[in-house]
């Protein structure tokens, strides 16, 4: 029997077409026999600690504007939390608490770099109660207030010119206020070196390096100084020229 030719045309195409290709995936190995690619693993979170754990309540339970005891805040705080410190010094301030117990909260904040617990903490200083502050609690707000110079507030160095020099609340003590003048003027700061300028005019016993370094500072104030800043240092420096060409010439 005779097959039709558009049959044998389509098997002589069957017979001619290609095998259909399979697909391999092939796993590509690095050197070290690993594959390329593998997720990370996987590490737990560490488990927060009791304290955290007060913190973090104290944070939940004042952001939804909820009440917090003033036992709670003061265990978050004393356990090192700025911003329970910052709360409940307002807090104790608002109700008129003792200056050394509000003061101490608002160092407490302050050394956790808190915003504005400093001005809390030298207002509380200013206060005529800031006498009866304990020691070794006072020692440690002075201790706070001269890492915060040290860190370039100039709050903080304005305050403890203005306190050593005057003696409340840490005792007097020049030397030291002179020392902050000087390192913060030298860090930039127009006004205090000003003050070293309006210092060593109103000395009747100055030194020529005393002169010079005040001569120094003038010239300082008036590269960085305001408009103020700037024609106050250079009417004094005038002075400072009369008063050292007359020392250097006796």
């Amino acid at each position: 029997m005779r097959k039709s030719l558009p049959l044998l045309a389509g098997l002589a195409l069957t017979a001619c077409a290609p095998e259909p290709q399979t697909t391999q995936i092939v796993r590509v190995l690095h050197p070290a026999g690993t594959p390329l690619y593998a997720p990370p693993p996987y590490v737990p979170k560490p488990e927060l600690s009791p304290q955290e754990n007060l913190a973090r309540q104290v944070r939940m339970e004042l952001g939804a504007g909820r009440e917090v005891s003033d036992d709670m805040l003061r265990r978050a705080a004393d356990g090192g939390d700025g911003f329970a410190a910052y709360r409940l010094a307002q807090t104790l301030e608002d109700r008129g608490r003792p200056a050394g117990e509000v003061a101490h909260y608002y160092a407490l904040a302050a050394s956790a770099d808190r915003r504005g617990a400093l001005y809390g903490l030298i207002r509380q200083l200013r206060r005529p109660d800031a006498e009866n502050v304990g020691r070794d609690r006072l020692r440690w707000i002075e201790q706070t207030l001269q890492s915060a110079a040290r860190s370039g507030d100039r709050q903080a160095v304005g305050f403890l010119i203005e306190a050593y020099n005057s003696g409340q609340p840490f005792g007097r003590d020049v030397d030291k206020a002179i020392a902050l003048q000087r390192s913060s003027a030298r860090q930039g700061n127009p006004k205090a070196a000003l003050d070293i300028v309006t210092t060593t005019l109103a000395q009747p016993d100055r030194s020529t390096e005393d002169l010079k370094l005040a001569l120094e500072m003038a010239d300082l104030a008036i590269a960085q100084g305001d408009l103020s800043t700037r024609i106050t240092a250079e009417n004094l420096r005038r002075t400072l020229v009369a008063a050292l060409e007359e020392t250097e010439g006796t």
